[in-house]
């Protein structure tokens, strides 16, 4: 399922991911704790999803999975058909974690491009450098291209980090929490921000929150996890128009959507 905001001729390179029968168990100092157990899931190429749930649910475990930066021990993940090894080696993913991980000592303009210029050498295929400075200056960072990290807000950095992992242009986008760190004003600016983004390169995403509402204005369909062990305990399909606008959030399905998300939550730790 393609977003419905990509704009009309745009090439939806999304990729679809597969998760069968997933489990994963950690072991430490002689104690195993179940992080997941028995999760399926399928995300279809250009679809935005939402994992929802409480710390300790298994999200940034099953995203890290996705991303092959976690071993399972039970079950199948697949990209496109690929392993997520075989995935991240062809360099099929961008990561936006929490901290945006600039490099302290390179510029906005450097940040967002160097690591556009790595894949290229690693065999990816990033935007091209002009379609990269149009987006550095559609997010408004032209005044900021040559200042440093420390230099810039926490918005403005998370803002250098989206941007970044989107030039990277690979199909599948993977988003751990990129907003909890920021004031809730500023936060707001950034979901509009990554829809716009997102609505540009039709890549798929997956996007782990603790926030309802954050979960609801983004998605396509949001995935309640449980927690004890990590499992999918219900999957909202979001029916709001696209594009999404701020005034969505006083729209009576915004609030159905937010008001089911919450009592699958409450029934997930009951």
């Amino acid at each position: 399922m393609a977003p419905a905001d990509v704009p009309a001729g745009a090439g939806v390179h999304g990729a679809a991911v597969s998760i069968r029968g997933v489990g994963k168990t950690f072991r430490r100092r002689g104690q195993a704790t179940r992080a997941l157990s028995g999760v399926d899931l399928d995300i279809a190429p250009g679809e935005l999803v939402s994992l929802l749930g409480p710390s300790g649910c298994g999200k940034s475990t099953l995203l890290r999975a996705v991303g092959g930066l976690v071993d399972v021990d039970t079950g199948t993940i697949t990209v496109d058909g690929q392993t997520p090894d075989a995935a991240r080696g062809r360099k099929r993913f961008g990561l936006v974690p929490q901290a945006p991980a600039l490099v302290p000592w390179r510029t906005v303009e450097d940040n967002v491009t160097f690591l556009t210029t790595l894949h290229r050498h690693g065999g990816g295929t990033p935007m091209p450098p002009g379609e990269v400075d149009q987006l550095v200056s559609s997010v408004g960072l032209d005044p900021f291209r040559k200042a440093y990290p420390h230099e810039l807000s926490g918005g403005l950095q998370q803002r250098v980090s989206l941007v970044r992992g989107f030039a990277l242009g690979a199909p599948v986008l993977l988003m751990d929490e990129p907003f909890a760190a920021l004031d809730e004003i500023t936060r707001a600016d950034a979901r509009y921000l990554l829809l716009d983004l997102w609505s540009r390169t039709g890549a798929t995403v997956v996007f782990v929150t603790h926030s309802i509402a954050e979960a609801v204005i983004l998605s396509d369909r949001v995935v309640v996890m449980a927690a004890r062990p990590g499992r999918v305990a219900a999957v909202e399909r979001i029916d709001l128009p696209r594009p999404r606008t701020p005034d969505l959030e006083d729209d009576p399905r915004f609030h159905d959507h937010v008001r089911r998300l919450r009592a699958d939550l409450a029934a997930s730790h009951s």
